[in-house]
């Protein structure tokens, strides 16, 4: 009996701490960009120097990295990346970077951006640049892809809090 009373306070306290948590985690949204869908990958809209480009957001992509046939096209100078190696779906390519004066999606603006250069193989249509988990890791982001959406979020206090606001359990 003792155990069991013993076990129920721990449970009654833990409950009591989620709820603590939970009231202290702050969830903010600091940006949400119109996606459209290419050949069912999630695409956004953004400029390089100016120039309108697509941007492929990859979560499965380690680094964010600017595709080679794109730096032809938006006049970027491509420099090689000593002591990296760029390995993808297609095997490994060479690494380069370019220098970026202004990157730019929705409102959210990157200036001087030394972006990594990879890529053997041209997408179709305008994409330029895949943004990979060195940006993911820096927000807490949505995918509403039904009404073609993407939200990013700035989190405090939430480390054990479910964030999946849209849902009640």
């Amino acid at each position: 009996m003792k155990t069991s009373a013993l076990l129920a306070a721990i449970g009654l306290a833990m409950a009591g701490n989620a709820a603590a948590e939970t009231s202290k985690c702050k969830l903010a949204r600091i940006a949400e960009w119109p996606v459209r869908t290419e050949y069912y990958r999630p695409v956004v809209d953004g400029e390089i120097n100016g120039r309108k480009i697509g941007i492929l957001l990859d979560t499965g992509a380690q680094m964010s990295f600017v595709q080679r046939y794109a730096t032809t096209k938006l006049g970027l100078t491509r420099y090689e990346a000593e002591g990296y190696r760029a390995f993808g779906i297609g095997g490994e390519t060479r690494a380069e970077y370019v220098h970026i004066d202004e990157f730019r999606i929705g409102k959210a603006v990157r200036k001087n951006w030394r972006a990594l250069v990879a890529g053997e193989h041209d997408f179709d249509g305008d994409i330029a640049v895949f943004l990979g988990d060195d940006f993911f890791n820096q927000v807490d982001i949505e995918f509403d892809l039904a009404h073609h959406a993407v939200r990013l979020y700035e989190t405090k206090d939430c480390e054990a809090v479910s964030l999946a606001y849209w849902t009640t359990e």
